[in-house]
Parts: structure tokens; C-alpha cells; sequence
């Protein structure tokens, strides 16, 4: 969500719309861009940062009074926006039910409370007198939103890649591969992202596993954040320790890309997934679950492979893409050119279509108060 706003807060024009976040990227934009209000809130838990924001943003935003039209960045407020930008849809997220958590009981007990909290705040923002217009980060979103808020119209303001640093790159792929020890011919599938149980990582050690005698080339190299301890455990119970690698958080995660042959995701839920569209605009097709987002970019086997949330499913696909560089290839081109409709500048012009519909939709309901 900070790289999305980032790059739209870059490309805006001279004070286009007063942003609200909870985050730090608007705090790099200059005010000639957009004045913006950044909501000191404690980090965690979440719990606590939630109802936290949810209620100090409100005074900050009554303090700037009436003017161009306010937008809240992916965060759930008490102040009445014009358009709530829309990142994540807690009520279409709970609707899939939560997964079961490993680890302590507090850290569960949290997740829980946040969850509900998130989902009580939505149904009190969403709502016509609260937010003008909602704009989705993808049309699986937009559903989700429409579904559970049926009175705010809803707009798709769609996130978008940056196609010039997330590209195929050989001496990259090269460079990385040797220093990493990868002999010619191995095949690297890669998972990039942090919430390794909500994404899936466990489902893709296992397909390693169902796949390790037939494609003995396969190796899977894991970018991001997590419970390395857990899952190194659980590839060494799977007997693939050694064909798994965890390389931690990268700043900058293209050159990963560049040097894979395959993106894996089976993950539970995305609103647009970024990663896979840096993925794929790299040239990697991708095999990952049919969530929001995906759907869009992969289309019917066009730039990779749907499979279901389960192991025996992505090893199936892993094996069909190890099997095949003519299909790796195919997928993979067709995958770089399909995230051509997905650029920063489309995404800041929907997005500053959306707060032009805003404003003319809050100026026609005051024309409509002072005619009565």
C-alpha cells in the first residue's frame, strides 16, 4: 500500500486532493503535490492501532475544514472522506473464514479481536454519509465492497507496475544465480511476500515435496518476512530442506524476480496482488489461486496457471512448468505484456477521476441543500 501511494503521490497534480494516511508515504510528498495529514498511531498491535486512528483522524481532518476533496489512503476513519481508497475489504476477507493461527494464544486472540474491530469500523465509514465514492484496487474488491456496502457507489481504481524496473534482465539473472550457487539447468520457483500462512507458503513446500523425484532440478527461493524456523522445519519434515531457500526481506525485490523461472502463490486472499504483477511483468508466469487480482492478470492459462489451494493442485503446475521452458517461455511473454494495462499513470488517472466524481457529486448534494 506505500509503494501504490507513493507512486500516484508523484504523478499528482498541484494540490489535487488532501490525503489522509496512516502510513509514511505521503509524508515524502511535497505539500506542492497534496497536503496531507499523517495519523501518529502505535505500530501493535493492531488492536490497538486500529480504533487508535479510527478516532484521532477524525479531529485532524475536521481541522482542514471544507476545501478539495479529502481522501483516506487504504485506512478506515471516523472523519466523512470524499473517497475512501479502498486496499483491503475486511467483511470480503472474514466471509472466507480466518485461517486457524499458529503460535501463541494472545497473538491469535489479537488477530480475532482486529479482525472484528476492522469489520465494525467499515460497516460505520461505508456509508453514504460518511464516504462519497469507495475506490476498489481491483474488481474483486469492487465486488466485495458492493456486496457488503451496496449504498456507496463504488469506482475501480486499480494499482498499477512499474514495467521499466520489473523486467526480464539476463545479466541480473546471471549475476544473482552464480552468486547464489545455482548450477545450470535448475529451475526457481519463487514466493515472494510476508503473512506466510495466509499466502500459501506452506502449500508450496508441500508441492515441492509431491514433486521432488520428478523434478529434481526444482528449487524454491523464499523472499520475505516470516517464522523461518517454522517453515525451514517443515521442508526438512518434507524432505526438501535443501531444495528450499529463505533469503529474508529484500529492499529491493526485482533482481529476485529476474532470476527466477516461476512465481508461486496459492494464497488464501489478495485485493490486487502486486507482487505477482511485478512478477509477471518480469516475465515469470505465474501459478497461484484464483483470488482478486489474479484472476484478471492470468486469464484462461494466458500468463501461468490457476490451481486450487492445495498442495497435490500446485504440484501439478509446478511440475507442468518444469517440464516445458517452451511453456515457461510462452506463459511468461504473455504474462509481461498483459501487465501493460496496468501502468502508474492509468492508476493516477482513474484516481483522479474518482476524486473529480467526488467533488462534483459533494457539490451537487450542497447545490441540492441550499435549493430546499
Amino acid at each position: 500500500m506505500e509503494r501504490v501511494w507513493w507512486e500516484i503521490l508523484r504523478r499528482l497534480p498541484v494540490r489535487s486532493a488532501r490525503l489522509l494516511t496512516a502510513g509514511s508515504a505521503a509524508a515524502q510528498a511535497p505539500e506542492s503535490v497534496a497536503s496531507w495529514r499523517r495519523i501518529a498511531a502505535p505500530r501493535r498491535p493492531v488492536s490497538i492501532k486500529l480504533p487508535w486512528f479510527y478516532l484521532a483522524s477524525a479531529p485532524a481532518v475536521a481541522r482542514w475544514g471544507r476545501g478539495a476533496p479529502t481522501v483516506s489512503m487504504g485506512a478506515i476513519t471516523a472523519a466523512p472522506v470524499d473517497v475512501a481508497h479502498v486496499h483491503f475489504c475486511h467483511a470480503g476477507f472474514r466471509r472466507l473464514g480466518i485461517p486457524r493461527q499458529t503460535g501463541d494464544v494472545l497473538r491469535s486472540a489479537n488477530t480475532a479481536l482486529a479482525g472484528r474491530m476492522a469489520v465494525a469500523a467499515e460497516r460505520a465509514c461505508y456509508r453514504p454519509t460518511r464516504a462519497t465514492l469507495l475506490a476498489a484496487v481491483s474488481n474483486g474488491v469492487a465486488a466485495d465492497l458492493r456486496t457488503h456496502y451496496p449504498d456507496v457507489p463504488v469506482r475501480v481504481v486499480p494499482n498499477g507496475v512499474d514495467r521499466d524496473r520489473f523486467r526480464p534482465d539476463p545479466g541480473v539473472r546471471a549475476r544473482l544465480r552464480e552468486r547464489l550457487q545455482i548450477a545450470s539447468g535448475r529451475v526457481v520457483a519463487l514466493f515472494v511476500g510476508g503473512e506466510w500462512e495466509l499466502k500459501g507458503l506452506q502449500i508450496a513446500v508441500q508441492a515441492l515435496a509431491r514433486v521432488r523425484e520428478r523434478c529434481p532440478e526444482l528449487l524454491l527461493v523464499v523472499v520475505g518476512a516470516g517464522n523461518r524456523q517454522r517453515f525451514q522445519a517443515l521442508a526438512h519434515s518434507a524432505g526438501v530442506a535443501d531444495r528450499v531457500v529463505f533469503v529474508g526481506r529484500q529492499e529491493d525485490p526485482s533482481p529476485w524476480y529476474q532470476s527466477a523461472d516461476v512465481f508461486v502463490l496459492p494464497s488464501l486472499y489478495e485485493t490486487f496482488s502486486l507482487v505477482a504483477h511485478e512478477a509477471a511483468a518480469c516475465g515469470l508466469p505465474v501459478v497461484a489461486t484464483p483470488v482478486h487480482g489474479i484472476r484478471e492478470l492470468v486469464g484462461q492459462e494466458e500468463a501461468g496457471l490457476l490451481v486450487e489451494r492445495r498442495a497435490e493442485s500446485v504440484a501439478v503446475a509446478l511440475y507442468r512448468l518444469t517440464s516445458s521452458s517452451e511453456l515457461r517461455r510462452r506463459l511468461g511473454q504473455a504474462a509481461r505484456e498483459r501487465t501493460a494495462r496496468y501502468t502508474w499513470e492509468q492508476t493516477t488517472r482513474a484516481f483522479l477521476e474518482v476524486v473529480a466524481e467526488a467533488r462534483e457529486r459533494r457539490e451537487r448534494r450542497g447545490r441540492e441543500g441550499r435549493a430546499r
